[in-house]
């Protein structure tokens, strides 16, 4: 059906300092490896896909079939009407329609941060030095998956080692998050 192992993961960290001021991020991406989307497989059994939305319209199907006196291949088309029916019995049989090739890019991790300047704490011996940061996780994700989150797994957002990586069944994706610190060495 598909192989979940990526062809190729890696990430980029760096970070640049300049006078009191540093940022710092993490770029993580994958190419390659195979992601079921049994999310969209649920709404499609529940009509609630936009894969759905044709209803009640004629589908046409182009393939080739053998001639069975000539044994040639020659062309053949099938109508089908989208129905319930059809949803059920034909297309939810047919997994490959839910199995996508997912290439990624994500920002896993921003921090600016500012250290203060030493003389603001000359009256306070006690502190040695102050900064402040804002820090974001999650911030953007760049993908070809038509799910909410490639990372997403059976077994819910980040959950490594388990045998549900790779199956995206109404996981819950990777939350995003912003955050302001205070870090005061004393």
């Amino acid at each position: 059906m598909g192989n979940r192992e990526p062809d190729l993961l890696g990430g980029l960290n760096n970070s640049f300092t300049y006078k009191n001021w540093n940022l710092s991020f993490l770029w993580d991406f994958r190419v390659g490896g195979d992601i079921f989307n049994g999310t969209e497989y649920m709404l499609v059994a529940n009509g609630l896909s936009t894969r759905t939305e044709n209803r009640d319209t004629d589908i046409t199907f182009t393939g080739v079939s053998q001639n069975p006196t000539s044994k040639a291949y020659e062309p053949r088309t099938t109508t089908v009407k989208a129905t319930e029916k059809y949803y059920r019995e034909i297309y939810l049989k047919n997994i490959p329609f839910f199995v996508e090739k997912v290439n990624w890019v994500r920002l896993r991790s921003l921090s600016l941060t500012y250290n203060l300047p030493a003389d603001m704490f000359a009256r306070m011996k006690w502190v040695k030095n102050a900064s402040l940061s804002l820090n974001g996780n999650n911030l953007l994700l760049f993908t070809n998956y038509s799910g909410m989150d490639p990372e997403t797994s059976a077994a819910g957002a980040g959950v490594i080692g388990s045998g549900s990586v790779g199956i995206d069944y109404g996981g819950i994706p990777s939350t995003s998050g912003l955050g302001v610190s205070l870090n005061v060495k004393f």
